[in-house]
């Protein structure tokens, strides 16, 4: 199980230093480790929500590839690291795979979470040709809370087009968010994330805007 920390103030540098991780393989499947959990037991009965990037690196769908949700997994961690809550992230997704095509530990993970209350914010990268910059999936069962923190990150990221489940609702019975909600009892929300706020490679300024933003609704949430 590896465990990666911030080492600087920098939002958006610790988002690119992050990501070079995910990459160092060519978005697949990294070393022997099976997951990057970002906190230990401790954090994770004192958070209220885990962030999740289940598509962090290339994996198989139906025996299909599909292929990364580039900047996803750094994403979720500077996020976890500067909201002081907990983080998963699967890099072996191709070994031991059981249900929603992850291994074991991740699934054990994402149980012992949910279990401790925590919301899941699974995070996704979608292009630039759909009609919204952010989408927000509420999935098959919102509860109250889950349409709660739907509602304040669509109404908190003014001057962003938000849009609640178009084109993603998180429906699906392959994504987090239903298997949270239909199989563990638990609260879940996707966020479908546009590439021109998710590669600050290529944008450094609308990233940093952006991250900048998330992070604060976050912190007003949990705090």
């Amino acid at each position: 199980m590896s465990q990666i920390v911030s080492v600087d103030d920098n939002l958006v540098k610790d988002w690119l230093d992050f990501e070079t991780f995910f990459s160092s393989n060519h978005y697949n499947p990294i070393g022997d480790d099976e997951i990057v959990y970002l906190n230990d037991d401790s954090t994770v009965t004192s958070s209220k929500v885990l962030f999740c990037a289940p598509h962090a690196l290339n994996h198989y769908r139906h025996d299909n590839l599909k292929v990364a949700d580039i900047f996803t997994g750094s994403l979720c961690q500077v996020l976890a690291v500067n909201t002081n809550q907990a983080g998963l992230i699967p890099i072996c997704p191709n070994r031991s795979l059981g249900l929603l095509g992850f291994g074991d530990e991740f699934m054990d993970c994402l149980k012992k979470s949910v279990a401790n209350g925590l919301i899941v914010i699974d995070l996704h990268g979608m292009s630039n040709d759909y009609d919204c910059d952010i989408c927000i999936g509420t999935g098959p069962k919102p509860s109250a809370r889950v349409s709660k923190l739907a509602n304040r990150l669509a109404s908190g990221m003014d001057g962003y087009k938000v849009s609640l489940n178009d084109p993603f609702d998180a429906k699906p019975g392959y994504t987090v968010t239903n298997f949270v909600q239909t199989k563990l009892n638990g609260d879940a929300v996707q966020i479908e994330i546009s590439s021109r706020f998710r590669r600050p490679d290529l944008h450094v300024g609308d990233c940093q805007v952006f991250l900048d933003k998330v992070v604060a609704l976050i912190n007003q949430y949990v705090g």
